[in-house]
């Protein structure tokens, strides 16, 4: 759908504000491989979730996740979808094209499960989508990763469709890394 076909309410705002929140340093890289990324998973207690409906934590070992090949770390930014301009929602496509026109960047899929593992403040009650390129889950086909903690304190691991037409509200918010500069 063009800016131009939006239905009424979704029109773009033009004036956007400072977004982007700061929300700690993630450290990529952490493990070796999908099994032990899940692994410690489990062993924080945090049950990955999603309509892709697998036991344990074999949503992270089935999706076709690229790990860092060594321990690297990026800053991680929270942005509501509506500080990026969209007053009542946006699809998944132009959240991402509005993201990097700000300055910012998609991070890589590990951020998710890292997230999870490393976001030990995570306020009880907030999901945090992880804007990122979606990876394919043979049981859900393109996904993108959502941490979460519940109203009781349990961490989770959710998995949303990750299309470009998916739409999400303007209250939605997306974990971003900052973009950054090849010298």
């Amino acid at each position: 759908m063009s800016k131009s076909q939006r239905l009424k309410g979704e029109k773009m705002v033009t004036k956007v504000e400072s977004a982007f929140r700061f929300l700690m340093m993630l450290q990529l890289g952490t493990t070796q491989n999908l099994d032990s990324l899940a692994r410690d998973l489990d062993a924080i207690g945090c049950n990955p979730l999603g309509s892709s409906c697998l036991p344990g934590n074999d949503l992270v070992k089935l999706c076709e996740l690229e790990l860092a090949p060594k321990v690297t770390e990026i800053e991680l930014f929270v942005v509501p979808v509506r500080k990026l301009g969209f007053e009542i929602r946006a699809p998944l496509g132009e959240i991402h094209s509005r993201i990097i026109e700000l300055g910012h960047d998609l991070c890589p899929a590990e951020a998710g499960p890292q997230l999870s593992k490393q976001h030990k403040n995570q306020p009880r009650g907030q999901r945090l989508h992880v804007a990122m390129k979606s990876v394919y889950n043979p049981n859900r086909d393109n996904i993108a990763f959502c941490v979460g903690c519940e109203d009781d304190g349990t961490l989770r691991l959710y998995s949303y469709g990750g299309y470009p037409t998916n739409y999400h509200g303007a209250d939605t918010l997306f974990v971003v890394t900052r973009r950054l500069l090849v010298s």
